[in-house]
């Protein structure tokens, strides 16, 4: 019946276990093994919390005596509070104060921290604190004091004044990045640039060291009478192999002709 109850566990099964937990107790509550079912029967309530509902829980409990019961509870209310399960928590610390039979557990310091755990961060704060500060240290274990400082820093912290933040330091203006100058990079991409044929720089010529511009020199105008005539008297020399064109070839004979017309006009008697 005891190895039930954590088969039950382990399956999941909340039916089950509520139902061998229910028979264990009514047969064997105070068998030499009890406590090792008292250990698998709060990891179960831990484990299946959600499929056991808390009426189920206090009509397996109120078969037990007083103070197994109030154990019981005290046990899955620290369980359920270090696992942050509130609800049931405080659940099972309110049943353990409660008591029965007109005993109450309220002075039990186990109680009063298991109850604070649940709320420890809810809007009573200030109770909270008070219900630990009453809590006697020397009644708890080790392990119940650590909860107790835990508790108690948890509290604190809820209720301190936020943090002092920073003053803001002032943003650094924003520095408006200055334009480059262009031209230099300019002369740079036209001077990589080969020349275009027959672009007239726009640039005036940069003057000479001493100032004055000096002009090009021009070349010779052709001369306006390029074909003049040779005089009658003046032999036609030869140069060397004729190599003219053929038109200049007439024009040569022409005016060795018209020469030789001069020369016997002046001959004549007047």
């Amino acid at each position: 019946m005891r190895r039930s109850v954590g088969i039950a566990v382990a399956q999941g099964d909340g039916a089950r276990f509520a139902l061998a937990s229910t028979q264990y107790v009514e047969r064997y509550l105070y068998s030499p093994y009890a406590s090792q079912f008292a250990d698998s029967f709060v990891s179960g309530v831990i484990t299946l919390h959600m499929s056991i509902s808390q009426d189920k829980l206090a009509d397996i409990t109120a078969m037990m005596d007083p103070e197994r019961e109030k154990v019981i509870y005290l046990r899955i209310a620290r369980r359920a509070a270090i696992d942050g399960l509130s609800e049931l928590s405080a659940f099972a610390s309110a049943r353990a104060e409660q008591g029965r039979d007109g005993n109450t557990n309220q002075g039990d310091p186990r109680a009063l921290l298991y109850s604070s755990l649940s709320t420890v961060t809810s809007g009573t704060i200030e109770d909270v604190r008070t219900k630990l500060g009453k809590i006697d240290r020397s009644k708890l274990s080790d392990g119940d004091r650590d909860l107790l400082d835990a508790a108690q820093a948890i509290a604190g912290e809820v209720v301190a004044p936020p943090a002092s933040l920073p003053a803001a330091s002032p943003a650094p203006a924003d520095a408006t990045p200055q334009p480059k100058p262009e031209v230099a990079v300019q002369a740079a991409d036209e001077a990589g640039l080969p020349p275009v044929e027959g672009a007239v720089s726009e640039q005036p010529a940069a003057p000479s060291s001493g100032g004055t511009v000096v002009a090009a020199p021009k070349a010779p105008a052709p001369s306006a009478d390029a074909a003049t005539v040779l005089p009658a008297s003046a032999p036609a020399t030869s140069a060397g192999p004729d190599t003219t064109d053929p038109t200049d070839a007439a024009m040569m004979k022409t005016r060795r002709q018209l020469d030789l017309i001069d020369q016997m006009l002046g001959a004549a008697p007047k």
